[in-house]
């Protein structure tokens, strides 16, 4: 039975009208065929594969957490493979173009940052070489 509530409202007892949600409000950005290109490339760097030289460049570098109190003096335009992929999933990226200067910046930080020889040096020179022989059998 569908009762008055001294409040006015109309429906079940004190339930509230269900609200309605616009499917546009889930619907993902629509990505050209090049950016979804960039997306496989993105999960393939952040997948098993790459885990064992990838993984300092999930996410954003901790620099308080690490001590490294000049990072943000060096390092202007900080960048990370999470962060690429988040904004790759927002639709930030208006060509491929943008998105592979993000990549290489990932990397041109490292490089600038640690000296030559060290861990994280050789691992991200490790993602490029492998990369580079997927991309030679593509």
């Amino acid at each position: 039975a569908v009762v008055s509530t001294q409040s006015g409202h109309y429906g079940r007892g004190n339930r509230h009208p269900k609200k309605v949600i616009s499917p546009s409000n889930f619907e993902k950005p629509k990505t050209s065929p090049e950016l979804r290109q960039c997306l496989t490339l993105i999960k393939e760097l952040l997948s098993r594969k790459y885990q064992a030289s990838a993984w300092p460049f999930y996410q954003p570098v901790d620099h308080v957490q690490l001590g490294l109190h000049d990072y943000l003096t060096v390092i202007k335009e900080p960048m990370d493979l999470g962060t690429v992929k988040g904004k790759l999933d927002k639709g930030l990226y208006p060509s491929p173009k943008e998105f592979a200067r993000d990549v290489r910046l990932i990397f041109t930080n490292c490089y600038k940052y640690n000296p030559p020889g060290h861990d994280v040096v050789l691992m991200a020179q490790e993602v490029e070489v492998e990369r580079e022989r997927e991309r030679e059998r593509e």
